[in-house]
């Protein structure tokens, strides 16, 4: 059996880890963790990082400004621990790079696809240390939400204390840095009270849909008149409910695309946001947002888990050789 150790401080990277856990083979693999910040709360419960005992260190990449992802991988060097790291979204993309210099990288670095791996690559990261592999999440919720009965849907709803037919609407939040270089989120501008993005989304949907909010985890509190917020459900919860979903550039309105779920842009309606604001690229934004359009065929399923867990354990199994 090989003993992986996974690092995280990021929301997204511990759903990806949490997708992970399910598709590995339990009789092949034991699994511990480092946690930090949202990824703690997301992966609790978990083994403790043992760092004596790894065969493989996996890691997501915090921001360069906190950065435990170089200590980590410092220390499993240290420890002649080969390292795999997985980005798992565009967003942050350009984390990697801290002025003209390029960050402390894995031995390998596995990515979603093409468009990561490319832009990468021009960056000046070896072509050598990339694998292009799937998003872990997005394929486990993919499986899910082929299968989820309209029972689940209803106990969800019920949590919700909604019990007509009413239609739902979430609206996913994220982080957002103003030309000013102060933090701000979505649900701080488009949301507030007197203002104009709040006034129009509560005119359009107020009346046709029961309005959701999802939060993300540096939004800190926000308690919005007509808003319900659906924190306390999980991810796939919440877009397992949602007949429509509004935002951004945050990964679960991407996700939200391909699971077939109507989405509304809210590009148009922000007219001085800028892509770098949401910390991605905007020759990467312009490929995503095509993806926003409905398109009935999205969200046909094909079942990739196997071939996932195959190709993953074949990767960490030659590695650890």
């Amino acid at each position: 059996m090989l003993n992986l150790i996974f690092h995280a401080s990021e929301a997204g990277i511990a759903s990806q880890f949490e997708a992970i856990e399910k598709i590995l083979d339990k009789k092949e693999f034991e699994l511990s963790f480092e946690l930090f910040g949202s990824a703690k709360k997301i992966l609790e419960n978990r083994h403790i990082a043992n760092f004596e005992n790894a065969d493989i260190a996996i890691c997501g990449f915090d921001k360069i400004s906190q950065d435990n992802t170089s200590v980590f991988l410092e220390k499993v060097r240290e420890k002649k621990i080969p390292s795999i790291g997985i980005l798992d979204t565009w967003k942050g993309i350009d984390r990697f790079f801290n002025l003209d210099t390029i960050r402390d990288l894995p031995d390998l670095l596995l990515v979603i696809d093409n468009l990561s791996k490319n832009y990468l690559v021009k960056q000046g990261i070896p072509e050598s240390k990339i694998t292009v592999i799937s998003d872990f999440a997005l394929e486990y919720f993919l499986k899910k939400f082929d299968s989820r009965k309209d029972k689940e849907v209803i106990e969800i709803k019920n949590k919700l204390r909604i019990f007509d037919k009413k239609p739902l609407l979430v609206f996913f939040s994220e982080p957002i840095v103003l030309p000013s270089g102060k933090n701000s989120s979505l649900a701080r501008l488009a949301l507030k009270e007197q203002n104009d993005l709040s006034k129009t989304l509560n005119d359009k949907y107020g009346d046709k849909f029961h309005l959701l909010m999802r939060l993300h985890p540096l939004d800190g509190s926000i308690n919005l008149k007509g808003w319900h917020n659906i924190n306390f459900l999980s991810l796939f919860e919440s877009l397992s409910i949602a007949d429509k979903v509004v935002g951004l550039s945050a990964t679960p309105v991407y996700y939200a695309s391909r699971l077939g779920i109507d989405i509304e842009n809210l590009e148009n309606y922000l007219v001085k946001w800028h892509p770098s604001m949401s910390n991605i690229p905007s020759e990467i934004w312009e490929v995503i947002k095509i993806n926003y359009q409905t398109d009935p065929n999205r969200c046909k399923f094909i079942d990739k888990e196997k071939i996932l867990a195959t190709r993953l354990s074949k990767i960490i199994i030659e590695m650890a050789k």
